[in-house]
């Protein structure tokens, strides 16, 4: 009668349990420090981002966004009518290269805002609505659908529309940079890119 083995590949010796146990616990450290560095280094971008922006809430349009750090917010007493700019409820711009101005528009119907904010593009830049070079975006924002237009024009700027639907009204976000300066149009897009409910 044979007797079975003591140890198997099932069943090994203690000794090698013991490895493969130091090789998993090796394994778990190795992996969790490697998420703890990943963690730091988002929360460390974040903190640098969040220091080389301003935060701005526009409470008439009910929308947030940030601006960089070398962008100007118009005052309410550089809003007015004599300026040109009392139709919006927030400015602001990188003096001479770029700017982004937003506008509560009211209660159209989906087609007819859409309609005319590409109409406008179309017009900025001399182009026609059916340009291949106009691009239509559509995204979410907090729950709320919004349309993005962009396109550039012969004079050198790229131009961005954004139409926000509220329940009760649009929001229109229109933004110019100078396409000769990609810093610019960079910054133009993550302003766009910020945008939230408020």
């Amino acid at each position: 009668m044979s007797e079975a083995p003591l140890f198997s590949e099932q069943h090994p010796a203690p000794a090698a349990r013991r490895r493969l146990s130091a090789k998993a616990t090796w394994t778990f450290f190795i992996a969790a420090a490697l998420v703890v560095v990943a963690v730091a280094v988002v929360l460390v971008w974040s903190q640098i981002r969040d220091a080389e922006t301003t935060h701005v809430i526009d409470d008439e349009a009910g929308l947030s966004y940030s601006i960089p750090q070398d962008w100007v917010q118009l005052s309410e007493a550089e809003m007015t009518v004599d300026s040109g700019y009392a139709m919006y409820s927030s400015i602001a711009e990188a003096p001479g290269n770029a700017w982004v101005r937003f506008r509560v528009a009211g209660a159209d119907s989906h087609e007819d805002a859409l309609s005319f904010t590409k109409a406008l593009v179309a017009d900025f830049t001399g182009g026609d609505l059916d340009s291949p070079s106009i691009v239509e975006e559509d995204s979410v924002i907090d729950g709320h659908a919004a349309t993005t237009f962009s396109d550039s024009d012969d004079e050198g700027l790229v131009w961005m529309s954004m139409l926000i639907e509220f329940d009760d009204r649009w929001v229109e976000v229109w933004g110019a940079a100078d396409s000769d300066d990609p810093h610019f149009v960079e910054q133009l897009e993550s302003i766009f890119e910020s945008i939230r409910i408020s």
